[in-house]
């Protein structure tokens, strides 16, 4: 969603181009490849029955074809082909009704997700070339209804002026409406989960910001991809113990915070060494 956001908005600056994708990607797979070879490392004496194997899955995994050291880094690889499929994406969504995008992404998606569900999950479907294009086909919705927020927001500021635009929602409104969502989504298991996370962004979006925590979110937010690829390996691959041995949820999610953003800043500063092709 936030892809499809970001994109768009660079496509409207007139920044987005076969080179600045090419660069974008080659930016992605550093930090990837720089966490796989810290993690796989270390794996090689915490797990050496499972890190780093034979030559096919180290090639599978460097390629990131097949994630088998880190399955939650999944959708690298299908992100990165929806980035290069976007200019045609957002040209499409540019010549029809907004809405028909919508609906027209939503039901591709749905069906590739069924697909999914009744036939990858269920592993009856096994041929990695068509799994992974069912998983591309998948992730469209998402992508768009981040373009469509970033297309509307620009239609948006094209119409009114700054002294007309709505004052931003209360702060403690904004949380309590969050707080609600989240109880939702634990209650209620509706059969698209990017909805909660639709609603959760438009609210953080609309509602009045404190300086302090939008300071935080802001710092998280730099390093929020590296994060994501390296917290897994400590609550479920390598440091599985550690993690859990603390017991109590909240402690336990503070603790994967606090080293996942301690370690993604030591290999964020690695990955700064290397050169990105201009």
């Amino acid at each position: 969603m936030m892809s499809g956001y970001g994109l768009y908005y660079t496509q409207a600056k007139g920044r987005l181009t076969f080179r600045s994708t090419c660069k974008r990607t080659w930016k992605l797979y550093i930090h990837y490849w720089v966490v796989t070879a810290f993690f796989a490392g270390i794996g090689c004496f915490v797990a050496p029955e499972f890190y780093p194997g034979d030559a096919c899955k180290v090639i599978e995994n460097v390629t990131s074809w097949h994630c088998t050291y880190n399955y939650e880094t999944w959708f690298l690889l299908p992100y990165v082909v929806i980035s290069f499929m976007s200019p045609l994406i957002f040209r499409v969504m540019d010549k029809i009704p907004l809405k028909w995008s919508l609906f027209a992404a939503f039901l591709i998606s749905y069906g590739a997700q069924f697909v999914i569900s009744r036939y990858v999950a269920t592993d009856i479907l096994t041929t990695q070339v068509i799994v992974f294009v069912v998983v591309v086909i998948g992730l469209l919705f998402d992508f768009v209804i981040g373009a469509a927020m970033a297309k509307y927001a620009f239609s948006q500021n094209a119409k009114e002026s700054e002294d007309k635009r709505k004052a931003p929602m209360p702060f403690v409104w904004g949380i309590l409406l969050i707080v609600v969502l989240v109880a939702l989504r634990c209650i209620v298991r509706l059969p698209w989960d990017s909805f909660y996370t639709f609603f959760i962004v438009m609210i953080i979006l609309n509602m009045r910001h404190v300086g302090w925590i939008d300071s935080v979110l802001a710092e998280l937010g730099k390093k929020s991809m590296v994060m994501w690829m390296v917290h897994t390996y400590f609550s479920i691959y390598l440091f599985h113990d550690f993690i859990y041995g603390f017991k109590y949820p909240i402690v336990i999610y503070l603790v994967l915070i606090g080293v996942s953003y301690l370690t993604s800043t030591l290999l964020m500063k690695i990955c700064s060494l290397v050169q990105i092709p201009r």
